[in-house]
């Protein structure tokens, strides 16, 4: 799948941060082991890429209008970390967060755009990978078994501001190592365009979003938190871990949910209808239900949102998923 990015400073921030955490002598023994060499070879693209210049226009913070900056921080989330409604923690024999064995010798490079982050301890796609450059499109859905991507999905479409909107979520099994989610912004002028066919969101389109990813281990202590990606602009936030589906069940991916923010555009004078209210309807039309409060919003409840303000979504995502059976898309396509 192609989807998202955090700037590129916040990455060699990461980058740093890793190589204070590991040992001095572990480290230099790591250099000259033939292990290290070898994933050395397969490294990419380093941490400290330059980041991509400026542009006129950033991402809407949760108050502000479209063209306002803002300087949220990396880490900065509206609750405390590790604040949750389900079980803090997990035990046995199952995978946990602390539980990672293939994070040695790559938490300061990164592999196929792939980063790491040593304080939340998930993997995530960096800012401007290549992925970006080949948009997005029901295709690539369709074929994900094929590459041992076994995920639900949804997709939420609308039109605003002279542009074909599609904000997309993931979460499921990421080949054989990896579980985890995403959330996609992609755009594309009305009329133009093929089928289901979609360009990944530039610069000029960032939303601020956050998320966490929480699994049922089925031990009696419900969903737990695995990771946080941190509230920032993205057209694409991603969070992987090492893992498996519950009980090795591939077709159901119930076990896995995702927690959302997402901030739409501050209401202007000339919107018929705000974009949150759009992003909203959205929702309603493919599965979700508007709730009342953010605390109605539980790890493996109801598939649901709830808006605060005039700008922010939040959402809970447990059993939805569109898949590929959609006729409308079946048509589309051709």
């Amino acid at each position: 799948t192609a989807k998202a990015p955090a700037n590129a400073n916040t990455q060699a921030q990461s980058t740093n941060q890793a190589a204070t955490t590991v040992p001095a002598t572990d480290k230099a023994a790591d250099d000259t082991t033939t292990t290290r060499k070898t994933l050395a070879s397969l490294f990419t693209k380093k941490a400290t890429t330059t980041a991509p210049a400026a542009t006129t226009t950033a991402a809407p913070a949760p108050t502000t209008a479209k063209n306002t900056k803002s300087t949220t921080k990396k880490g900065e989330t509206t609750t405390k970390k590790g604040e949750t409604t389900t079980a803090a923690s997990n035990s046995g024999g199952n995978q946990t967060p602390d539980n990672f064995k293939v994070v040695e010798g790559m938490s300061d490079s990164s592999i196929v755009s792939y980063m790491y982050d040593p304080d939340g301890k998930f993997f995530y796609v960096e800012d401007n990978p290549w992925q970006r450059k080949f948009g997005f499109n029901l295709f690539y859905d369709w074929a994900s078994p094929l590459l041992q991507l076994h995920y639900d999905t949804w997709r939420a479409k609308f039109t605003y501001d002279n542009l074909e909107w599609m904000i997309q979520g993931w979460k499921g099994q990421y080949g054989f190592i990896f579980i985890g989610s995403e959330v996609g912004v992609y755009t594309r002028e009305p009329g133009k365009g093929y089928g289901t066919h979609y360009e990944c969101a530039d610069d000029n389109h960032l939303l601020y979003m956050g998320m966490s990813f929480y699994q049922n281990f089925g031990d009696g202590k419900g969903y737990v938190k695995l990771f946080e990606r941190p509230y920032g602009a993205h057209w694409w936030t991603t969070g992987f871990v090492e893992g498996h589906v519950t009980d090795y069940k591939f077709n159901d991916r119930s076990c896995f949910c995702m927690e959302a923010r997402i901030t739409t555009y501050a209401p202007k004078a000339t919107d018929t209808l705000p974009m949150q209210t759009l992003f909203a309807n959205a929702l309603r039309e493919i599965g979700f239900t508007e709730v009342a409060s953010k605390n109605q919003l539980i790890p493996g409840g109801t598939d649901a949102f709830w808006l605060s303000g005039e700008t922010d979504v939040y959402l809970m995502w447990t059993h939805l998923d569109q898949g590929n059976s959609s006729t409308t898309e079946r048509i589309k396509i051709g």
